[in-house]
């Protein structure tokens, strides 16, 4: 069941970013490379719920990618989308503190 749930959040985030890619960052080479870092971390992301890897690296290793990929687009992002560009940070910023969380040490006080 949760390798099914990682799938569908996958394919919803390839979706979206797949778009976002499309309309904003093609001719960004930044954009061009973080999505492919992204992509790459959404598929490490799938392959890590399976029940083989929960307990490897790759769960840790998808996070960093995926928020490699949401600063990636956010920088891209900053001259032209300055609202959308902050909030894509943030989400990056999160998104690297749980890879830290996962990876190096817990951070107390959150879930």
């Amino acid at each position: 069941m949760e390798t099914q749930l990682a799938l569908a959040v996958a394919a919803v985030l390839l979706l979206v970013g797949g778009v976002l890619w499309w309309r904003r960052l093609r001719g960004s080479r930044l954009g061009t490379a973080a999505s492919l870092l992204g992509l790459a971390g959404l598929a490490l992301d799938v392959a890590g719920s399976t029940t083989g890897l929960t307990a490897t690296f790759a769960p840790a290793l998808a996070l960093l990618l995926l928020g490699l990929w949401w600063t990636g687009v956010g920088l891209a992002l900053r001259p032209s989308r300055p609202w959308l560009a902050r909030l894509t940070l943030l989400l990056a910023g999160l998104t690297l503190l749980d890879a830290f969380d996962k990876a190096v040490l817990m951070i107390p006080w959150t879930p």
